[in-house]
Formats: structure tokens, sequence, C-alpha cells
């Protein structure tokens, strides 16, 4: 994933996650306008893409088939609510690393928990 799409990312969550202290609501009740990071905000969240754990999961099972190392092991993921969990047996410790930059990547996960094991 390029930096760009990486860094509004991160931008995107954190103003999503302060917007509630921002104080919407009070600012909505008396008439106001919204806040200049108020109005980035809702930018920012209207151009963000939201996939589905089931998109997530697709794209993570094409890019492992592509990669020939990766198409050869025996990596097993799931994805909940976009955090991706890699479980299973890997021939070599590089190959656990590569599985899990590939798996951060995709667009749409938030975090890659590692429980893969090599040989």
């Amino acid at each position: 994933m390029n930096w760009a799409i990486r860094y509004w990312t991160v931008v995107a969550v954190v103003l999503i996650a302060v917007q509630p202290f921002l104080g919407s609501g009070c600012q909505k009740m008396r008439g106001q306008q919204p806040t200049e990071l108020q109005q980035e905000a809702a930018a920012i969240q209207s151009i963000t893409p939201v996939r589905s754990d089931e998109e997530i999961t697709s794209e993570i099972r094409r890019v492992f088939s592509r990669d020939p190392e990766l198409a050869a092991e025996l990596i097993d993921y799931t994805v909940t609510d976009g955090v991706v969990v890699l479980d299973g047996r890997v021939s070599d410790f590089k190959l656990s690393t590569k599985a899990v930059s590939l798996a951060r990547e995709v667009i749409g996960v938030h975090r890659v928990v590692n429980r893969l094991t090599s040989m």
C-alpha cells in the first residue's frame, strides 16, 4: 500500500475516534456550522474505502496465491472487523514476515496478528 493511502487511513481513523469529543452535538443544537476539523473528518470518511471482512479475506487469498513461496505454505487466515489473524506453519521465518507484510498492505486491514510458526 502506498504511503498516501496508509497516511489518510490513519488520519481518518484518528479523526473518527476523536469526533465524539469535538462537541458536534452541542454546535448543532445551537445552530452553528461544523468546525473545519469536523468538515475534514467528514470528507475523509467519505473517501476512505470501507471493506467487508469477506472482501479483505478474498484479497488476502488472491495476494497469497500470487506469491509462489506463500502459495506453497499452509497458512490459515481469518478476518474479523479488519483484524487479520494468520495461523499455521511456514517453512522459513522470512515467509512469516512476508505474509504479515503482504496482509498489512491490503486495504481495509487495521491490524495483523501473527500466529505463524516456522519449522
